[in-house]
């Protein structure tokens, strides 16, 4: 992309005085210069702001879904108007403008609009099914029209040709970095294909050195987790927390986690050398010797500052290099840009790898041309950390060196006027870094906000006492999923509402030491001119910087600690709907969400303990069913799994497709996700549905590294099955087996089959038992260890079995096929033999046949 092809996020958005919302239009950003006509200008989908709602016929308007339509206001802005503003309607005979998640026709859906654009996507208007066989293309599990199809194209065809002048520029500018190879496909057919794709002929130096700090971090998480090992052994004093076991290896260093302790050990040793200086611009004052006495105290805290600044800046550098890691892996998918063209040329017959190029292809383009203000707010903002605070580290050390050269005062004024100049040039960094923390917070706000207000007004179509009831029989399910995610979107809103103080808080802190720095060397200066610059005076002037420091360290780390916290708990209810799915049916889960019932959620964790066989720690959570949005996560995903595999037909008149689509999730992403998952394994599908759905209803949804699949769920809930069936299957048999017989087993798979719902939990169930064995191979064995380890060896003996009847199943199937095929073909020709002998009798002029 060249400099006019750049697309700038322009302003912040404003809350007026009637109470709606006034931005800037985010959604037609101008570029940075005049583009030349040959380029198409760009306009990215709504994941960028949020918007006013216009119905666009008098019509809609009476039966509008949304209680608020946006006023016309200049190019580039609009508003969002509360329920009861008068507002005005455009002319039914207006152009139809696209949905900023896809291009929707104006009697298929309506949406929200930002300056003649929608924003999120609209809830259809209930009334005849709009997709039957005849009308839907054939192929597409009945979601996709043939009128949709045609109008939902627009935003692909803008991504499509952006990626194209990518790929020119890259070719003919990119000095040698990037070169086509070819790429094999599978067909429709299941024939083989190949694309000619541009990617990097090397990796980004970036790419390199976050993959390089990456792996240097594990090694260093696994010597220290050796050393923990090592001690825990010596004091006998096991390990009672985590889900690692059995194994040393580090998943990384640098992470929140680790950050938290450094943040506070920061703001400790500011707050030491404020009362150190303080100590000692009184000593100098009143004692000058007591005042040189603390000279090495000061020394060796100027010097102990260093250690912390320079952890915070390997982390600052970590989190820059991850955003342009990010960004190097979405222009790394633009590879998938054939594949999406096939998808959408023929949506019906397209082959799962193609469709799943498709979602690969728009998530790469929406995070290169369409960024919202928020992706792109914190992308600057950890560039700006990432310059502030190496510069942070390199003055505390500029000024522990001239502390330690300077042995005579113990706060030399040399160092304050040697490092005024890079406080504020530290200082102006940060106050554009608070902007865009404060700018990536108002536009998740606005975001979260739009999403609940649509769950909202979605939710009256569902409540039988609403004047805008509808009836529909997944009213029930849709009530609970939207009253979950409405809960998820209140978390967001109050994090937002909390980061934007700590924003603006940033802010003061930027400016106030840009002033404080100002001061201290205008102060040192008018001092040393009076001759009166002592180390008492010094130290003085250091105070209010000092002091700043110290505050805000603190509060760095207090911020930070929440969001350890809020990511831990997340983390934790995600584990806890994995945990509760497998042998919870679905109807179950269904029920507690719509009568917002209690869940439970027993978990061992820490290290195993074979001579006790249990694990060390153990976790309990209780929940009401709706504080847990990943519950109703699963619940969705199990809705699209039934679309995937035909067990439901597509109803756009259903609250929870409206629910999909207003979020944006449109008719092509939801066709590309469900014939994506029908090439996914049964225990990959829901997770890799889930991965989908999660970040378009603004959750996080941990995965497994360079995968769409959750981490097994930890091996102590098998074990528990695994028990409870053992124990079942002993008490019930007539035979006077002994507790640990292998004649035991097939009673107890049977009753395991019968607890897992879906084939997917014995698959589970195999995975972390295989996991559990290998890791604790090391370990003294039990007779129940050595049972597990044999009922092991059975199912993988009994899946072998069974495949191999299946496959001879399969072969005997084909044959008896082919020769019904033979035997129909041998029955029409002798027919025609007869047809043809009777034909020549005398009688037959009186019969005309049919000729080929």
């Amino acid at each position: 992309m060249n400099k006019n092809s750049t697309l700038k996020p322009a302003g912040l958005p404003v809350r007026l005085p009637t109470g709606g919302w006034k931005l800037p239009n985010l959604n037609n950003p101008l570029p940075a210069e005049p583009s030349p006509k040959s380029t198409p200008r760009f306009r990215p989908p709504l994941e960028r702001s949020v918007a006013g709602f216009i119905p666009r016929t008098k019509a809609e308007a009476q039966h509008s879904f949304f209680g608020h339509e946006a006023a016309t206001h200049t190019e580039g802005e609009f508003e969002l108007l509360p329920k009861d503003t008068p507002r005005a309607r455009p002319s039914p005979e207006q152009d139809v403008p696209r949905s900023l998640f896809g291009s929707e026709s104006q009697t298929e859906s309506e949406g929200l609009h930002l300056s003649g654009e929608p924003v999120l996507q609209a809830v259809p208007e209930a009334g005849p099914a709009a997709h039957t066989a005849s009308s839907s293309l054939p192929g597409t599990f009945e979601i996709l029209s043939e009128k949709l199809h045609g109008t939902q194209r627009e935003q692909f065809e803008q991504y499509n040709e952006l990626a194209l002048k990518w790929e020119e520029e890259k070719e003919k500018n990119g000095q040698g970095a990037y070169a086509r190879k070819a790429q094999k496909y599978t067909k429709a057919d299941g024939t083989e294909g190949t694309d000619r794709v541009l990617v990097r002929s090397e990796e980004k130096l970036g790419v390199q050195l976050h993959a390089w700090q990456a792996a240097k971090g594990k090694e260093v998480q696994t010597g220290l987790n050796k050393v923990g090992r090592v001690l825990r052994e010596k004091t006998g004093r096991p390990c009672k927390t985590g889900t690692e076991y059995g194994s040393d290896k580090g998943k990384g260093l640098l992470n929140q986690n680790n950050q938290v302790p450094n943040d506070f050990a920061l703001a400790a040793v500011s707050g030491s050398r404020l009362l150190n200086t303080g100590l000692t611009a009184y000593a100098n004052f009143a004692d000058p010797t007591l005042g040189a006495d603390l000279t090495s105290v000061t020394d060796g805290l100027a010097a102990l500052a260093v250690v912390p600044s320079g952890i915070d800046a390997v982390f600052a550098t970590e989190a820059h290099l991850r955003q342009l890691s990010e960004r190097e892996k979405a222009k790394s998918n633009l590879r998938f840009r054939q594949a999406a063209d096939r998808f959408m040329a023929d949506p019906g017959n397209a082959a799962p790898e193609d469709a799943e190029g498709f979602l690969n292809f728009m998530d790469a383009c929406e995070k290169l041309f369409g960024t919202t203000l928020e992706d792109s707010s914190t992308r600057k903002a950890a560039r700006d950390r990432a310059i502030r605070s190496p510069m942070t580290a390199m003055s505390n050390t500029v000024g522990a060196v001239i502390e330690g050269v300077n042995s005579t005062v113990s706060v030399s004024p040399l160092a304050g006027a040697a490092l005024a100049p890079l406080a504020i040039v530290g200082g102006v960094i940060e106050v554009d870094e608070g902007k865009h923390e404060l700018l990536r917070r108002v536009d998740q706000q606005a975001r979260a906000s739009l999403r609940k207000e649509l769950m909202q007004e979605l939710l009256s179509r569902t409540d039988p006492a609403s004047t805008e009831y509808q009836t529909h029989h997944d009213n029930e399910l849709a009530q609970g999923l939207i009253q979950c995610f409405s809960k998820q979107q209140d978390r967001l809103l109050r994090q937002a509402k909390r980061e934007k103080k700590f924003a603006r808080g940033r802010i003061f802190r930027g400016g106030g030491t840009v002033g404080g720095a100002a001061a201290t060397a205008a102060a040192l200066a008018a001092a040393a001119g009076l001759g009166v610059l002592t180390a008492a005076t010094a130290g003085v002037a250091a105070v209010p910087l000092l002091v700043l420091g110290t505050g805000w360290g603190f509060a760095v780390g207090a911020r930070n600690y929440k969001r350890v916290r809020a990511d831990h708990n997340a983390k934790w209810r995600q584990r806890m709907v994995q945990a509760i799915a497998l042998d919870t049916p679905r109807e179950a889960l269904a029920s507690k969400l719509a009568g917002n019932e209690d869940i439970e959620f027993a978990q061992e964790e820490g290290e195993y303990e074979p001579e006790k066989g249990h694990f060390a720690g153990h976790r309990k959570l209780e929940l009401k069913a709706r504080d847990n949005e990943y519950l109703g996560l699963h619940l969705l995903a199990l809705k699209v799994q039934d679309l995937a595999r035909g067990k439901e037909a597509y109803d756009k008149n259903s609250p929870v497709m409206k629910l999909l689509h207003g979020v944006g999730i449109d008719q092509h992403r939801l066709l590309a996700i469900c014939k994506a998952v029908a090439a996914k394994e049964p225990n990959e599908q829901l997770d890799y549905i889930q991965s989908r759905l999660a970040p378009k209803l603004g959750m996080k949804f941990i995965v497994a590294p360079g995968t769409r699949t959750q981490e097994p769920a930890h091996p102590s809930i098998f074990l528990k099955h695994f028990g409870v069936a053992a124990n079942s299957a002993f008490w019930e048999n007539k035979h006077g087996l002994v507790p640990h017989s292998s004649e035991l087993f097939p009673e107890i798979r049977k009753q395991l089959a019968a607890r897992y719902s879906d084939p997917a939990g014995m698959l589970a169930f195999h995975q972390a038992v295989k996991t559990f064995l290998k890791k604790t191979e090391h370990l003294p064995q039990t007779k129940d260890t050595e049972m597990l380890k044999a009922f092991d060896e059975y199912l993988q003996a009994r899946e072998k079995f069974e495949g191999l009847v299946r496959k001879t199943d399969a072969e005997i199937e084909q044959k008896k096929q082919r020769q019904r095929e033979r035997a129909a073909v041998e029955e029409a020709t002798d027919l025609v033999k007869e047809l043809e002998q009777f034909h020549r009798m005398q009688q037959a002029d009186q019969i005309v046949l049919p000729r080929a």
